[in-house]
């Protein structure tokens, strides 16, 4: 399925045309589902029964069940088969090494087989992790090979968020094995480096990688520590060096929400961004360069909701851009601009039941909770 393309409406003969050809697959699909079944409830486990699964993974990739049977072939029969044949003596360690390739044969066929179903359905969860079970089997997994893997998949569709998933599986890996190699004409230092720039390559291509904004949130305090520790070497101050940081990716996001203000991926990162303002990027900001900083970006937010009246994500924003500067300024005691906050606040919820009535009770129920803290705040401060 693609992203933001309307399902068209199929016409009735080509319906038809379809089932007649899908009914001799159907009863073969049952057929074979049977049999599984009865080699299962038989402890019947060799490559015959194996081939069964194959035959239905053929047929349907999708369903998990013969995944596993699958698995239990190889781990309570095949394998176990194998390495009957090892022993730790010298004299059987010809016989060992041979059963071991037999297994790293079998685990190569079924990765391969695994690759074969994921070019058509790359967005299976079960072969993404089929894939991953395979190659967990491998002694000395080449993980670097698996990275490669990805990168070729998300070049084909780099919104694949099991893809991305698996990336962060395959980087943790590398990360706790130390194995990551890389290539000859690759400008960055390490892995975290590495994965960073990926994401802004990916976020280049298409603002609205939701995936790619994502793992970027996920590797910022890594990267900055990093770059940090680089770069004070040569005599810049640490927190000169994330303020500086932290003005690049604000503008960065600010580019994507102004290209498209409807871009959800992108607002989720820029609320991100703010909510760790002093958490993970900048830790020692004080509280009026934070203030400075809020109030720089709820004028530029409004000023783009007064260009988009309806966009309930520019609202949103200028909710928690608004309540968190309530929030700094509940430390600095200037009552007079909570108050207007506040207001705004209100009256944004109010905008946002007009544009939304869909979720108009859901709005409601956020103002009378934010109200209701907004109080309690207040009476706590007196």
């Amino acid at each position: 399925m693609n992203h933001s393309v309307k399902r068209k409406n199929t016409p009735q003969d080509v319906l038809e045309r379809k089932k007649r050809h899908d009914a001799p697959l159907i009863k073969e699909y049952q057929t074979l589902t049977a049999l599984c079944f009865e080699n299962r409830r038989n402890k019947k486990q060799d490559n015959k029964a194996l081939q069964v699964t194959t035959d239905l993974l053929d047929l349907n990739p999708d369903n998990y069940t013969f995944w596993n049977i699958r698995r239990e072939i190889f781990l309570e029969s095949i394998f176990p088969g194998l390495e009957k044949t090892q022993d730790t003596s010298d004299s059987n360690s010809v016989a060992a090494a041979a059963a071991a390739a037999a297994k790293q044969k079998l685990l190569l066929n079924e990765i391969h087989f695994v690759l074969s179903k994921m070019k058509v359905y790359p967005k299976s969860y079960w072969l993404w992790n089929h894939r991953s079970w395979c190659i967990n089997q491998f002694p000395e997994a080449d993980w670097n090979q698996e990275l490669g893997l990805v990168d070729y998949l998300l070049s084909k569709d780099q919104r694949n968020f099991h893809g991305w998933h698996y990336r962060r599986i395959v980087i943790d890996k590398l990360n706790t094995l130390q194995q990551y190699k890389p290539a000859a004409d690759d400008p960055d230092k390490t892995l975290v480096q590495h994965e960073f720039r990926f994401t802004t390559l990916k976020i280049n291509q298409d603002f609205s990688n939701f995936s790619a904004w994502y793992n970027r949130a996920l590797l910022i305090p890594s990267y900055l520590t990093e770059k940090v520790a680089e770069e004070k070497a040569s005599g810049e101050k640490e927190e000169t060096l994330r303020i500086a940081f932290l003005d690049g990716e604000i503008n960065y996001v600010q580019q994507a929400l102004f290209t498209d203000p409807d871009l959800s991926s992108a607002w989720f990162y820029h609320k991100w961004l703010y909510n760790n303002l002093q958490r993970s990027i900048v830790p020692g900001l004080s509280t009026a360069k934070c203030a400075e900083y809020l109030q720089k970006e709820i004028d530029i937010v409004e000023e783009l909701a007064a260009e988009e009246p309806e966009n309930s994500y520019c609202l949103l924003a200028l909710v928690y851009l608004r309540d968190h500067m309530r929030s700094n300024e509940q430390q600095e005691g200037e009552s007079k601009q909570k108050e207007e906050d506040s207001k705004r606040v209100v009256e944004v919820y109010n905008e946002l039941q007009k544009i939304d009535p869909l979720r108009r009770n859901m709005y409601a129920d956020w103002k009378a909770t934010y109200l209701k803290g907004a109080h309690s705040k207040a009476e706590q401060a007196k």
